[in-house]
């Protein structure tokens, strides 16, 4: 979520795969995924941690996606961007 148009690129064309998250060997589908996307592993990876400086990227490719949980069986489902928004609101930012 946190590069242009993953929502586009990574998460529509592959949203049923993502669902399944499917095990190829020892890695699930998403894992490969964002390996693929970022070049990093996420486990073993401290760098991951730089994508934290594209929240504003993720927070606008989430709002793609479904953010109502009431709703999530069967669909690729986040809110964390929704409540990010929600506290900066809180906070007067």
């Amino acid at each position: 979520m946190h590069y242009k148009n993953s929502y586009e690129d990574d998460i529509e064309p592959n949203d049923e795969q993502i669902i399944q998250n499917e095990k190829d060997g020892h890695q699930t589908f998403i894992y490969k995924l964002l390996l693929a996307r970022t070049g990093i592993n996420p486990k073993k990876n401290s760098a991951i941690g730089e994508l934290a400086k594209n929240i504003e990227i993720a927070i606008e490719q989430e709002k793609k996606i479904n953010e109502d949980i009431h709703q999530c069986k069967g669909q690729i489902t986040c809110n964390i961007g929704r409540i990010i928004d929600e506290i900066r609101k809180d906070d007067g930012n």
